[in-house]
């Protein structure tokens, strides 16, 4: 069949922000859907890939997180300018709205911003 009827799921707590940004786009340029299933976790860049799903599906018992992206240094997580740059303009790309940017940077390295589907809707 065709491949934008792909359906890509996630369940990972994270991990590198480029290669999260990267998925998402590759994901968005082929219009693929992404999803969360029951019962799993998405967060921090594992979030972002999931973001690219053209459309994109979570179950109410689905987790998904977003916090700041951060660099660390001497073992301590501090947030990185420069890498939340990067989220907000790679978010701007796939036609966030500045409310869901705020939500998905505004939690601290070590706190979580938990997306819901009612507080998903209302972010757009």
């Amino acid at each position: 069949g065709d491949s934008s009827e792909a359906v890509i799921f996630f369940d990972s707590p994270g991990g590198n922000l480029r290669a999260g940004i990267e998925i998402g786009t590759r994901i968005r340029l082929r219009g693929y859907t992404t999803a969360i299933a029951p019962g799993t976790l998405c967060a921090s860049a594992c979030a972002l890939a999931w973001l690219g799903g053209k459309q994109r599906h979570l179950d109410q018992s689905s987790v998904i997180g977003f916090h700041a992206a951060y660099r660390t240094d001497g073992g301590k997580a501090l947030e990185s300018g420069l890498a939340n740059a990067l989220v907000g303009a790679y978010a701007n790309r796939i036609g966030l709205t500045d409310n869901a940017i705020i939500f998905m940077t505004s939690a601290p390295p070590d706190g979580m911003n938990w997306l819901t589907i009612d507080n998903g809707r209302s972010l757009g």
